[in-house]
């Protein structure tokens, strides 16, 4: 993969850089017993949350995003919408704006996406297992980089299986916030953190397989605690 065009305007700089415990919403969850979770994860000490809804339609979508924004706003978090750059879009006339949107290889293109987030919106690029993608992305506007997954996974159990190693080869050449993904459990995300990610993302080991509002907050107060051990622990190596 190559391309020339545009060099990049710093906005893995500008833009918010996700931090500590990165929470995806599952699908399929009636929005009632979501956002209760979802406020739970928030009162635990998340503040990055995805909405990533490959199931309704793009109206029920809109609802589900404006209770999303409103809420994470109230925590002074960040919404970020999944795939859809028309849903951003609407939301934001809506007066609902999501601090930004999150795209995988098929969901759009990262430049039209800059153009119509501005500067300071936040523009996450799944690379998989592809540095060589993660530096594109970055050029062509992307705030931060998603790899994974980097272990085993119920929700994509047959994706790109990305080791911790390229977490540490990125950020050392590229300086730029990374977002780890795929099988992250409370135990495993101290590795997330000491190999360097800014953030890590998690579904199943946050949410759960069924709306749990006391159980997600004990599970994003662990997870929150367990990262924090980890960029600790990175933190004094380096300083070693």
């Amino acid at each position: 993969m190559s391309d020339d065009r545009g060099p990049s305007k710093g906005y893995d700089k500008i833009a918010p850089r996700p931090e500590g415990i990165y929470a995806i919403t599952p699908d399929g969850w009636p929005l009632s017993g979501l956002l209760d979770c979802v406020e739970a994860a928030l009162e635990a000490g998340v503040k990055w949350v995805q909405y990533r809804d490959k199931q309704r339609s793009a109206e029920d979508r809109f609802l589900y995003g404006c209770g999303l924004v409103r809420l994470t706003k109230f925590y002074e978090g960040h919404l970020i919408v999944n795939d859809s750059l028309l849903i951003c879009k609407e939301l934001t006339k809506a007066g609902y704006a999501p601090s930004g949107i999150h795209l995988g290889k098929e969901d759009g293109d990262i430049r039209e996406a800059r153009i119509a987030l501005g500067p300071k919106g936040v523009i996450g690029s799944s690379c998989y297992d592809d540095f060589e993608r993660a530096a594109i992305s970055i050029k062509h506007g992307a705030s931060y980089v998603a790899f994974g997954t980097l272990f085993p996974s119920i929700t994509k159990p047959k994706g790109a299986k990305a080791p911790l190693s390229l977490i540490t080869k990125t950020v050392t050449a590229l300086r730029v916030p990374i977002v780890g993904i795929g099988g992250i459990d409370a135990v495993n995300v101290i590795r997330v953190a000491e190999a360097g990610a800014s953030s890590a993302a998690v579904i199943t080991s946050l949410f759960g397989v069924y709306p749990d509002p006391e159980k997600t907050y004990r599970s994003a107060m662990q997870l929150v605690e367990n990262f924090a051990h980890g960029v600790r622990v990175r933190e004094e190596t380096v300083k070693a």
